[in-house]
């Protein structure tokens, strides 16, 4: 894991709704690697479009409380798409 990850990592650890914490997985096979298990917040779709909005890379998780209304999350996910790489 490399610095920018692990500080993202603490980053997502300072959300105020941090449901479960990253921990450190010990391998066997791989003595001395830094593996981790994702961090998990719980957001709110309107309050923290700002955060799960902007990317993440590393083990970081949320969950995304929403209204009720499908139109409301129809809507709001639209700006949120899977990035693939171009085709070649």
């Amino acid at each position: 894991m490399n610095h920018g990850v692990r500080d993202r990592l603490a980053e997502a650890g300072k959300l105020e709704s941090v449901v479960r914490e990253s921990a450190v997985l010990d391998d066997p096979a791989h003595p001395g690697a830094d593996i981790r298990t994702p961090l998990v917040a719980r957001l709110d779709a309107t309050a923290d479009r700002a955060v799960y909005t902007r990317e993440w890379f590393g083990p970081v998780s949320f969950v995304i409380a929403t209204p009720t209304d499908p139109a409301f999350v129809t809507g709001r996910f639209t700006t949120l798409q899977v990035r693939r790489p171009a085709e070649a």
